[in-house]
């Protein structure tokens, strides 16, 4: 598997991915699957899940300092036995009768914390598919071509009326409860305000200065909407509840 593939796995871009994204993603996946391991009401799929919760420790432990620049590099995952019970199983579902218990690698911290990633962007725009974004503390910037001084950077791609650098999108936690807001102005965008404007929920007054976000919040940044979503759940729940919503009115740019 190569680290392309693995970037395909983790449904993250292939290219101006950062460390900090994969590490969010990889931590997100192993506890998903590690749930679903652990509460599978079949030994099937108790073995299904804790093989993906294996694949994502093979890919941490052969990634420790991730660097997407070197997409060529591939590793293998010793996991066809795990592969040849799968298909027993499939066969004989009663195949097997202990549980396969998975453990825990996340870190309990005393005190007040805060999930890992804070939230979401996920694309919500009529005739397109889903497509999530993650969000990281501190300035997360939206446009039509990364930056390499401004990281992270969330890419829109095939939008002729994103700017450059579109808006920004900040996250502060002073007690480790996050906060969220949005700016597209010339001082929060380096230089220049966006061409045709970033909106709120369908309002049309473009938004000019530092705004909060609550969780659910739309925002249209070209012709692209984006809803933000709080880590208060698996992604996999998250998206799913995205996709199922309506969709907010679009302001029309000319």
């Amino acid at each position: 598997m190569t680290r392309a593939e693995v970037l395909e796995f983790l449904e993250l871009p292939a290219e101006n991915v950062t460390d900090l994204q994969v590490r969010q993603r990889l931590q997100e996946k192993a506890g998903y699957h590690e749930d679903l391991s652990k509460n599978a009401n079949s030994d099937f799929l108790r073995l299904v899940h804790s093989r993906y919760w294996m694949k994502v420790q093979e890919i941490r432990k052969e990634f420790p300092e991730w660097d997407a620049s070197h997409a060529s590099k591939a590793i293998e995952f010793p996991m066809d036995e795990a592969a040849r019970e799968i298909m027993e199983l499939e066969e004989d579902a009663s195949g097997l009768t202990m549980p396969l218990i998975v453990s825990s690698d996340k870190t309990k911290l005393a005190g007040p914390s805060m999930p890992d990633p804070p939230g979401w962007l996920i694309r919500h725009t009529e005739g397109l598919p889903g497509k999530t974004f993650i969000l990281s503390v501190g300035a997360n910037y939206i446009g039509r071509k990364a930056d390499p001084v401004l990281n992270p950077f969330i890419v829109i791609e095939n939008d002729s009326f994103i700017s450059k650098v579109q808006a920004v999108v900040t996250i502060e936690a002073p007690e480790g409860t996050p906060s969220f807001y949005i700016n597209d102005s010339t001082e929060s965008n380096g230089g220049k305000a966006s061409s045709n404007g970033t909106y709120v929920n369908g309002d049309r007054h473009r938004i000019t200065h530092k705004t909060p976000l609550q969780d659910g919040d739309t925002i249209q940044v070209g012709s692209t909407k984006l809803v933000l979503r709080v880590n208060s759940k698996p992604v996999q729940e998250v998206e799913r509840e995205v996709k199922r919503s309506k969709f907010v009115d679009t302001i029309v740019l000319r």
